[in-house]
């Protein structure tokens, strides 16, 4: 069915386009739920979520769910800004945790964190956020109120590659309506504008990054001028104009990567560039490409401190594959006891100034995760790092590092072993 104001999330266990909601542009919101395959469109669920537009949707690949957030229902001279959380595991719709009420916001998942983030919305008559939210599976948290003007009709995707997310775009009104055309970043902390310069500023365009090609693509929107028939790629640095056929579909459609066939996937919105516009029911898929396998890898690296020496590595023939688990072992670890911390790069860095004398940290301190590991034996531990099925996480470097107890080696009674460098990958 002909619709606007819908939203897609790309379900990358199931290889689903998933699709929810929307208006048919006469006053009829809808609640149905939609899946394409690669071939066709199957609606698969009219239970679930109220009937709504201006919503957001994402898919949670470390606990394979779709989330949809928020939205907008309308009645004659009456807007309900909707608060509701709900999850899709590809069969049945589970209402979540309420969050802050808005619609026009735009969300993406951090594949590395697992977490889910909101930026912005329409929060009221002629009142725009500018808070950052995330989503932990469990209950909505606000992590920032600076960054980025506050705006709606944005658009924002996850870079895996860089480990961003990325947000162009959008508009506020107050005592005057501003259109913007900057490009931010969110490294999980921190946003960062990123661009002033590329796209013409605009509302109500979509953006899908396509993992293999490590490139955002975005297409149309409309600014204060009509609607923008174009298609732009970011690379991490710079936008550029890319050629090819321009969808019907202008504004405020939807759009996702399909990565199980190496194309982008568009839906719905208003069509036509001049004159009346009318919601379409129209598919394009924009090809990126051929996809290009890559090897998972599981790589000892430096040295470790102590005595007897702890030896970090791979268990033989396990290897960091998309939705597979990544088992190494640790020896000579003390009483079988062992914990591990990664990071995003790798590093050389003496910890004599915290007094683990004669010990090296060898992964970054970015992401400050442990976990601890299973023991074995009396002085062996397992190690276990469950991999997302999600194809946007190929390629991404985690360097992980073991420590164990040992009693007056250093001031601590520390010692570490080597690392483990993982390339993820899916062949």
């Amino acid at each position: 069915m002909a619709r606007y104001g819908h939203a897609m999330a790309y379900d990358s266990h199931r290889h689903r386009a998933v699709l929810f909601g929307g208006s048919t542009g006469t006053g009829t919101f809808l609640n149905d739920t939609w899946e394409w395959d690669g071939v066709a469109w199957v609606q698969v669920s009219t239970v679930g979520p109220s009937a709504r537009s201006n919503h957001a949707m994402v898919y949670d690949s470390v606990r394979q769910r779709t989330v949809l957030f928020g939205g907008v229902f309308v009645l004659p001279g009456l807007a309900f800004f909707l608060q509701d959380t709900w999850e899709w595991d590809g069969a049945t719709w589970t209402q979540c945790s309420n969050g802050p009420a808005r619609e026009g916001h735009a969300m993406a998942f951090d594949s590395l964190r697992g977490r889910t983030v909101l930026f912005g919305g329409h929060v009221g008559s002629a009142v725009f956020s500018g808070e950052t939210w995330e989503w932990d599976g469990a209950s909505w948290i606000p992590v920032a109120s600076t960054g980025p003007a506050a705006r709606a009709a944005h658009a924002m995707v996850y870079d895996s590659s860089r480990h961003r997310t990325v947000m162009f775009a959008g508009y506020s009104t107050g005592s005057i309506y501003v259109e913007y055309g900057d490009t931010w970043e969110w490294d999980g902390q921190t946003w960062t504008l990123a661009a002033s310069s590329g796209p013409a500023p605009r509302t109500e365009h979509e953006m899908a990054y396509v993992s293999h090609t490590n490139r955002t693509v975005l297409h149309g929107g409309y600014s204060g001028g009509g609607p923008l028939p174009e298609t732009w790629e970011w690379n991490g640095s710079a936008w550029t104009q890319a050629a090819g056929a321009t969808p019907s579909s202008n504004f405020s459609h939807a759009m996702v990567y399909d990565d199980a066939h190496g194309l982008v996937l568009l839906f719905g919105g208003y069509a036509g560039t001049t004159g009346f516009f009318v919601p379409t029911a129209e598919t394009w898929v924009r090809p990126c490409g051929p996809i290009v396998g890559l090897a998972a890898t599981a790589t000892p690296y430096g040295s470790g401190c102590g005595t007897p020496l702890p030896s970090f590595a791979p268990v033989v023939g396990s290897r960091p594959l998309l939705g597979q688990t990544q088992r190494c072992h640790i020896d000579n670890a003390s009483f079988g006891f062992a914990a591990v911390a990664w990071g995003l790069t790798n590093q050389s860095l003496a910890l004599d100034f915290i007094g683990i004398n004669g010990c090296t940290l060898l992964n970054g301190a970015e992401i400050e995760v442990g976990s601890f590991c299973a023991s074995t034996s009396f002085t062996t531990a397992r190690h276990s790092l469950a991999i997302p099925f999600d194809a946007t996480i190929i390629g991404v470097h985690v360097f992980l590092q073991a420590w164990t107890l040992a009693a007056g080696f250093n001031p601590v009674g520390v010692k570490m072993s080597n690392g483990v460098e993982l390339v993820i990958g899916d062949t």
